[in-house]
């Protein structure tokens, strides 16, 4: 790690707690996250209840539509990193809520095992996120779990077979510095061919929107994540694995956009500590106001619109103009 002089392991400052071997870990934030690894801060009954009921009725959305579905449970990154954390033992939110909703277990997948596993370090030190080994870890794990069949070989093939590079890198924990904290991360240099439409959304999180179509990916189907800033890092790996990504940026289910999308899969996610307070789909907003919703300006490109009006047309005239524009017919199931 680079920047200024390193604090002793369990060492606070600036709602971070300094770790072994260079890790930062995330302390403050409005999940209060320092009483939550303590088991000093209690989830309301309410807050079980409306995950059980989101991921149940997410389910049973998907299943009538024959539409493969997971809910991703990001583990955080104290519970990954135990030898590097000073804190001894730290609670596991994700546990409680599978322990006492037994109910819809088949329906979730919380990968802390796959990353405690990782054949390198699954965070970046000084960072909330994953390392891009990390991303592929947990994005092969997901498919894995969706499809039914092993993916160590396509793992095994994202690592060896395509050029890394190494940056510069200040995390989002290393920036409450000054000067910075920084540390140097691997990331994939040369990837499979795709092309990527965003919406360039600033102010907020709510409504941000990737869209993915990659023409080369193992498996013919369409994919629509619901979720956070974990699952949009993974979108970019997700799409070596499916011919389409579209990531929504949202804690929600959107029925509207399921609808329309109409999708071969669906993940919806969050990160852990996003369990202190779980929120019931019922309150959801329709997904395009977000932005005008969260009162930002907003006014993305032709090309990220047109992108959009192709992907909520699945199978009529819009979504089959723009793959034609983009020589991408060869994605359509008919071709």
């Amino acid at each position: 790690m680079e920047g200024s002089k390193m604090r002793p392991p369990g060492h606070i400052e600036k709602g971070v707690m300094f770790g072994r071997d260079g890790y930062l870990f995330l302390l403050d934030g409005g999940h209060h996250v320092f009483d939550l690894l303590l088991g000093l801060r209690k989830v309301t009954d309410q807050s079980y209840a409306n995950f059980a009921d989101n991921v149940a009725r997410r389910a049973a959305i998907c299943q009538r539509a024959g539409v493969g579905y997971l809910h991703v449970i990001y583990p955080d990154k104290h519970n990954v990193l135990t030898d590097q954390f000073p804190v001894k033992d730290p609670f596991r939110l994700a546990d409680t809520y599978l322990d006492k909703l037994p109910g819809v277990r088949n329906s979730v997948f919380f990968p802390l095992q796959v990353l405690r596993d990782a054949k390198s370090p699954a965070f970046l030190k000084t960072d909330t996120h994953l390392t891009e080994m990390g991303n592929i870890e947990a994005a092969a794990a997901i498919v894995e779990r969706l499809i039914g069949e092993s993916q160590a070989a396509h793992l095994n093939r994202l690592v060896a077979s395509y050029q890394w590079h190494e940056t510069d890198w200040t995390g989002d924990l290393g920036g409450r510095f000054d000067p910075a904290l920084s540390e140097r991360q691997y990331v994939l240099r040369t990837r499979w061919p795709f092309k990527w439409f965003h919406n360039d959304l600033m102010g907020g999180n709510d409504g941000i929107v990737d869209i993915l179509f990659s023409s080369q990916a193992i498996y013919r189907q369409r994919m629509l994540v619901f979720g956070d800033s974990f699952s949009r890092n993974l979108c970019g790996i997700l799409s070596y694995f499916f011919t389409e990504v579209v990531f929504l940026r949202s804690r929600y289910f959107h029925d509207e956009m399921f609808q329309q999308i109409q999708p071969d899969l669906v993940i919806s996610s969050n990160v852990e500590r996003y369990l202190s307070n779980c929120e019931s789909d019922e309150d959801r907003p329709p997904f395009l106001l977000y932005p005008y919703l969260n009162g930002v300006n907003y006014a993305p490109d032709k090309a990220f619109a047109e992108a959009l009006s192709a992907v909520l047309s699945y199978g009529r005239s819009p979504y089959l103009d723009f793959l034609r524009k983009h020589d991408l017919m060869a994605l359509h199931p008919a071709a």
